[in-house]
């Protein structure tokens, strides 16, 4: 028995013996999972963020401190939430709707999550809510811990960072971060890319002192400094050095804050190039009119004293005769002062506003009449060659705005040729009846950058104090006011070629009339009174009718005229148009009523808006300064027309 008995009693000592250790091993690896049960119930009871539990039906079965926490502040307490549908979990936080989140993890088995809006103290809140599966032995899901997150300040800042970076990379103001240890770019928007010609990518990889001229970086940087230090009241402009060949102008603010620990400076720039380009056109547009009005101003007097220098010049040139020396020095003072008077007629056109005198004009006439002032204009070392038609080319327009456009092509062909060279001016007709005005040099000629600006306003390649810029915008506005077209051909050392188009004009009775080339030696014995206020100006005038063989008196004065009218007959009278006390005009008026069928011929040392008035009644008019040839061709052809 006790043999038998004796293995029996061992086996059951041993098995309890390892039921003993199993026990013993399962409380421990128990004590350890309460343990872990305890830290985590510890840490989800004592988590900032709320969290609680649902069964199977979704009924809400435990809460932990930070959700009970939540309640209390809402007004409901645990027992309102506990042992309720989780609705009432949703309606206690201040939702509107429950999310689904809770109904799909114990649907799926899987961890959901889901955003929870709410409306709270008049304000707006974002509940992150994320539902886990608690699943039983047979792996089925049992319950569902869910844990509620308020990230409304983090949305809040996401949404604010995406309006800052919208407005940061859609401003149409140039945006530039950049470091202010060493100027490198950090950050560049779509608008700094455009003023700069850099790609937005390839600003980064540069810094600010690539974007300045090497000279202009050293201060360009304490300006930078200064502004991010508040040193500077305003913003700065600073030049800009840009990819695409020109410079910008950019007026520059600069704010300093820190970037991620970093301390960078902002930079708002905007470009002003061509606002500042225009200003210092304006402030050239409006010396330019100062300079204007003060040559008109001063071309009554400046053209009196001219008319009697080129009277002067005419009587030495009759009594020098044979003496070369004489003969010389009057030609070198007709030319001198021919220049002069040019000279102010040139600064004239720039300051005119009046509208222009439109008449059918014969174009090869209009060159006929300023041949020898082309001459003088360029001077010794070019020579003028005019290819004229025998055939009239009309067109419709103002004399001296087309005299003016010959001038500045021809002053624009001498400056291309200061080693001298040659001049080809031809007219001719195209087919469809349009006129033609070719001017020809064989100068430096131009590059394509200068003809691409050529008639810009106030541009020039000229040094400052040597030209204005205004000489081609001039003749490109002429020829569009006449309803022509110019264009340019030219090239370095080839020259350059100006073909302006005009449109043809029909004859008419309208067309001004050619004044008659009067033979060498013509003379005439009428009795002409010359009334002028400059008593050097009518005996300058006197004397050169003097050499033409006609009998005249001069007087200083209407009242003066008027009585010498009284005592004798005359058969012209040539009056100046602006004089003290009684007008030249006002005299004529009084004369054509107490003296009818006296001629009156009108001279003025004014520009034409003094004039206009005359020209529009059809009066005949003499433009100080004037040579005896022209005097003698307007009075000859006065005379011999019949009398009124």
């Amino acid at each position: 028995m006790t043999d038998s008995a004796d293995p029996r009693l061992a086996a059951a000592l041993a098995e309890l013996a390892q039921l003993r250790r199993w026990f013993d091993l399962m409380d421990g690896q128990m004590q350890v999972l309460d343990r872990e049960r305890q830290k985590l119930a510890a840490l989800v009871n004592q988590s900032d963020t709320p969290m609680f539990s649902v069964d199977g039906e979704q009924v809400v079965r435990w809460t932990n401190a930070a959700l009970r926490a939540v309640l209390e502040r809402s007004g409901r307490g645990e027992e309102r939430v506990v042992g309720h549908p989780v609705g009432a979990l949703w309606e206690s936080l201040g939702a509107d709707h429950s999310p689904s989140c809770v109904s799909r993890a114990l649907g799926d088995g899987h961890a959901v999550r889901d955003e929870l809006w709410l409306r709270r103290d008049g304000g707006a809140r974002v509940l992150y809510v994320t539902a886990m599966p608690i699943k039983d032995k047979e792996g089925q899901t049992a319950e569902v811990l869910a844990m509620v997150q308020d990230l409304s300040d983090l949305d809040v800042l996401r949404r604010s960072e995406a309006r800052y970076r919208l407005l940061f990379e859609q401003s149409p103001d140039a945006m530039i971060i950049a470091t202010l240890e060493d100027g490198a770019i950090l950050l560049a928007n779509q608008a700094a890319g455009a003023l700069t010609g850099h790609g937005v990518e390839e600003l980064a990889s540069l810094s600010l002192e690539q974007l300045h001229e090497p000279g202009a970086w050293p201060s360009a940087r304490q300006v930078y400094a200064r502004m991010a230090a508040g040193e500077l009241d305003g913003p700065a402009e600073l030049e800009l050095r840009a990819r695409r060949g020109q410079n910008v102008v950019a007026k520059v603010t600069a704010s300093r804050f820190d970037l991620d620990d970093l301390p960078v400076t902002l930079l708002v720039m905007q470009d002003v190039t061509m606002q500042r380009k225009l200003e210092a056109e304006l402030r050239h547009s409006q010396k330019m009119e100062v300079v204007g009005r003060l040559a008109a101003g001063v071309t009554h007097e400046f053209n009196n004293i001219m008319t009697v220098i080129l009277a002067g010049a005419e009587m030495l040139k009759t009594r020098a005769g044979e003496d070369s020396s004489l003969c010389e020095i009057a030609d070198t003072t007709e030319k001198a002062a021919h220049r002069a008077a040019l000279l102010t007629r040139k600064l004239l056109g720039f300051s005119r506003k009046e509208q222009a005198k439109r008449a059918v004009l014969d174009l090869n006439e209009v060159l006929r009449g300023i041949e020898g002032l082309l001459v003088i204009l360029l001077g010794e070392r070019a020579d003028l060659h005019l290819e004229l038609t025998e055939v009239p080319c009309l067109v419709r327009g103002d004399r001296t705005q087309l005299e003016e456009v010959v001038f500045n092509l021809a002053a624009n062909a001498r400056d291309a040729m200061p080693q001298g060279g040659n001049l080809w001016i031809r007219v001719s007709r195209r087919e469809g009846g349009d006129v033609l005005l070719l001017a020809r040099d064989d100068g430096e000629g131009m590059d394509e950058r200068t003809r691409e600006r050529l008639f810009e306003p106030f541009f020039t390649t000229k040094a400052p104090h040597e030209g204005t810029g205004l000489g081609m915008s001039t003749i490109l506005d002429i020829v569009q006011g006449h309803g022509g077209v110019i264009e340019v051909e030219s090239a370095p050392g080839a020259g350059a070629s100006f073909e302006v188009t005009l449109p043809g004009a029909r004859p008419s009775a309208a067309v001004e009339p050619v004044a008659p080339r009067l033979q060498e030696g013509a003379r005439g014995e009428e009795r002409i009174l010359v009334v002028d206020d400059r008593g050097e100006v009518r005996r300058a005038a006197a004397r050169l009718l003097g050499l033409d063989g006609y009998r005249v008196q001069i007087a200083a004065s209407a009242q003066e005229t008027l009585a010498l009218l009284g005592q004798r007959s005359f058969d012209l009278l040539i009056t100046d148009v602006v004089m003290p006390g009684m007008s030249g005009v006002e005299l004529a008026a009084i004369v054509e009523r107490r003296f009818p069928g006296t001629r009156i011929l009108f001279m003025s040392a004014y520009t034409d808006r003094e004039v206009l008035p005359l020209s529009a009644d059809g009066a005949d008019f003499i433009r100080k300064p004037f040579t005896r040839s022209t005097l003698s061709l307007k009075v000859r052809e006065m005379l011999d027309r019949p009398r009124r």
